[in-house]
């Protein structure tokens, strides 16, 4: 296994010129963490760049997306018998718990 040396910032390039990086850059596993926030960019994922494609869920629920194929997950906020209205076939991390990052607004 090398270990990744580089960090491109393709935040300002379009969704096309992305994929075609990634593919260039020979990338086997993309990992989607935003899915449908605000600014992601999901339709990346459409392009199939990568080999193996996967959702870290930020939220708990599923990508709906086909593109999509495995999802990261826990057994506590996914349930293995959650699993057949998830899209993504799920992987289930042991000891860990959902995470995220994004801010909330409790007050409405």
């Amino acid at each position: 296994v090398r270990s990744g040396g580089t960090f491109r910032d393709v935040s300002h390039l379009p969704t096309e010129s992305i994929a075609m990086t990634i593919n260039k850059d020979l990338i086997h596993v993309l990992i989607d963490m935003d899915a449908h926030f605000r600014n992601s960019r999901l339709e990346l994922m459409a392009h199939r760049a990568a080999p193996v494609q996967v959702e870290y869920p930020f939220f708990v629920g599923t990508a709906g997306a086909d593109f999509i194929p495995y999802a990261f997950n826990d057994a506590i906020t996914t349930p293995p018998e959650h699993a057949p209205w998830m899209s993504e076939r799920l992987i289930y991390l042991p000891l860990t718990y959902y995470i995220n990052a994004h801010l909330t607004n409790w007050h409405g």
